[in-house]
């Protein structure tokens, strides 16, 4: 990701505002171990989400029944739920086609000799200073892979953080704070459970 010569000395990076990255070669054995597999499983993943989907919107009516059995699962969850996972492969099927694409572009695919080769400076690791980084070619996609799980907590708040059953534990534990604070903040639910 950073340069090539780290890729080929190194095992782990250290990189400065980022942290610890894995600095694995460029070689057909490391495109056919990491990024075509995530690719494969997030396809399916996103077909299997598509064909439950069209499912459940062709027995809706007979799944309102099948919901209510569960007490704690109900339409708009399953849906949540769904558009979640959803969401989830898309942006894997995005983010290894961007690998893939930026892998070959860059036209640095190292022929693979051996283990041993590849292994002889395990143990070694480098640190790279922020101005180093920032100053390679590639530093978008540490960019990017720095602020990933960010966006994807985000995203995953977004699904259920503004929920109903939500928004009622945050007015539950607000009148619990307002109360030991001194604030009336109106009625306490009677619900005892709550999210943290």
């Amino acid at each position: 990701m950073i340069s090539g010569y780290f890729y080929q000395v190194g095992r782990y990076l250290i990189v400065e505002d980022v942290g610890c990255l894995n600095a694995s070669r460029r070689s057909w054995v490391e495109i056919f171990l990491s990024p075509i597999p995530s690719l494969i499983i997030s396809l399916i993943s996103v077909t299997y989400a598509i064909l439950a989907f069209c499912g459940f919107r062709r027995i809706r009516i007979q799944s309102k029944d099948i919901l209510s059995f569960h007490s704690g699962l109900t339409n708009s969850r399953y849906i949540r739920l769904m558009i979640l996972g959803t969401t989830d492969a898309i942006f894997s099927i995005g983010t290894q086609i961007w690998v893939l694409v930026s892998t070959f572009a860059d036209g640095e695919i190292d022929r693979f000799t051996s283990l041993k080769y590849i292994h002889t400076y395990i143990s070694t690791v480098f640190q790279l200073s922020g101005q180093e980084w920032r100053s390679a070619s590639n530093a978008t996609s540490v960019e990017v892979n720095r602020w990933l799980w960010v966006i994807c907590a985000l995203l995953f708040f977004a699904f259920f953080g503004f929920s109903d059953e939500a928004i009622k534990h945050y007015r539950y534990a607000m009148s619990l704070v307002g109360s030991y604070v001194g604030v009336s903040t109106g009625s306490r639910s009677s619900s005892s459970r709550y999210v943290i």
